[in-house]
């Protein structure tokens, strides 16, 4: 079936955006060569930092799919186009690995599968027929509840210690696009459930055209600006622990022995209390003879 001209424009207007993103995104991960400017290959070293890229990739040959079936329905790829949600279930645990693998939490791959499982609730609540698509949304409503919180307090932990870890305005400054990435996360996934309830497959208040423009909007925001925030935020990380003397792999270990301890959360202190660090002391150099009274100073 022939979509109609508003869904045609929504379709080819996502596309055009998140595939330039890709192209940009792409761009920008290939030709980093690191904090420091000398190293070749850095992400493909680091390769979670690709992560945005192939999602905006996977979410653009979506849209493609979408603009060939809107015009016929032999043009598009029938498992993008016929079945809802289904793209999701690729794109979102992504989206999941890649701002957890940015705040380096613990729980990566299981946030990810349960992504993945409440997106697979999905496909199947809008595949299925009254009453049974309501059973499998009740379903999928528990399974993101359970995911939203245990994300939600994993990611808040690990976003107020890299925070006490940013010193200077610029690092602060910094931050801001990491939190804008977790805003758009948790702000963003939610909709998604609304917008079912509001569609012809539940309360019909809304019409297929409007869900789906919406839908379009939401993925544009979820993909192309969430990967944008989160690789300026991953590419300033690495300078900012570069020009203060700390190692990468030292701050994930130091960031490691952190949440080993997170019951007696040392490090809730303000900002000015921390004392002048030296990174090149062994303290930061050894998990076992870490001080957790005194995490490093990003950007001090």
């Amino acid at each position: 079936m022939v979509e109609s001209s508003a869904v045609i424009a929504a379709n080819w207007i996502s596309f055009l955006v998140i595939a330039g993103s890709f192209v940009v995104l792409c761009f920008i991960s290939l030709r980093y060569k690191g904090p420091g400017g000398n190293e070749n290959y850095y992400n493909g070293f680091r390769e979670q930092n690709m992560l945005t890229v192939i999602i905006n990739l996977w979410c653009a040959l979506a849209y493609f799919a979408k603009v060939l079936q809107s015009h016929s329905d032999d043009d598009g790829f029938v498992p993008l186009t016929k079945i809802p949600y289904l793209d999701y279930a690729t794109t979102c645990p992504l989206l999941t690995l890649d701002l957890m693998w940015c705040l380096d939490a613990p729980y990566k791959i299981t946030s990810a599968v349960l992504v993945f499982t409440v997106m697979i609730t999905g496909v199947a609540c809008s595949l299925a027929v009254a009453p049974y698509s309501f059973y499998w949304f009740a379903m999928g409503m528990v399974l993101f509840i359970f995911t939203y919180v245990l994300m939600l307090s994993i990611v808040r932990e690990r976003l107020e210690f890299i925070t006490q870890c940013a010193h200077d305005s610029n690092a602060k400054r910094s931050i801001k696009h990491l939190k804008a990435a977790v805003i758009i996360y948790f702000g963003i996934w939610p909709i998604f459930a609304i917008l079912w309830l509001l569609s012809y497959r539940a309360a019909n208040v809304i019409s297929n055209d409007t869900n789906h423009i919406l839908h379009c909007i939401l993925d544009v925001i979820a993909k192309s600006c969430f990967g944008f925030v989160l690789l300026h935020f991953k590419m300033y990380f690495d300078k900012k622990l570069l020009e203060s003397g700390v190692h990468e792999d030292e701050f994930a270990e130091y960031s490691k022995e952190v949440s080993k301890h997170r019951e007696e959360k040392p490090w809730r202190k303000t900002a000015s209390s921390y004392p002048e660090s030296d990174y090149d002391e062994p303290v930061y150099m050894n998990g076992e003879d870490l001080n957790l009274n005194d995490p490093p100073a990003w950007g001090g």
